[in-house]
Parts: structure tokens; C-alpha cells; sequence
């Protein structure tokens, strides 16, 4: 399964939205209406399924799907 959509799959889940609804283009706050503990409660399901840390400051530089889907798969290419 390619990043995006697993990721789409995870915020889907969470938001509980039809996943054919959620584009790379999505705004998080906007078009998927997630208030900042929804992005924070992805950020750190995403942490647990990566093994990966995303902190505070990396999560407030992202803003639509295709965003945090790039800030992940580069998190992830960097792991040893």
C-alpha cells in the first residue's frame, strides 16, 4: 500500500470520513475540519506506526495531506 494511502486510511479512521473524500490536497484544518487535538492524536498514531517523532514544531509546518504525507516518507527514508 502506497504512504498516501495508508495515511488517508488512518485520518479516515480518525475523523470518520469516507476515504474517497480525502485528497493530497486537503487541507487538515479546513477541508477535513480537524481542530488541533485531532492533528495532534494523528501525529502521534503516525509516530507509533513509523516509529518515527513528530514534534510540535514540524507538526504546525504542515498543512494539507500531501504535506504530512512528504514529511513523513522523508522521516522514514532517514530511519537506520
Amino acid at each position: 500500500m502506497k504512504l498516501f494511502d495508508e495515511i488517508k486510511s488512518i485520518i479516515s479512521e480518525q475523523i470518520n470520513m469516507p476515504p474517497d473524500r480525502i485528497e493530497p490536497k486537503s487541507i487538515l484544518a479546513e477541508s477535513l475540519f480537524m481542530d488541533y487535538v485531532d492533528i495532534i492524536q494523528l501525529a502521534i498514531k503516525l509516530e507509533i506506526r513509523y516509529g518515527i517523532e513528530l514534534p510540535d514544531s514540524e507538526i504546525d509546518g504542515i498543512v494539507t495531506v500531501q504535506d504530512l504525507v512528504d514529511h513523513i516518507s522523508a522521516k522514514v527514508r532517514t530511519l537506520p
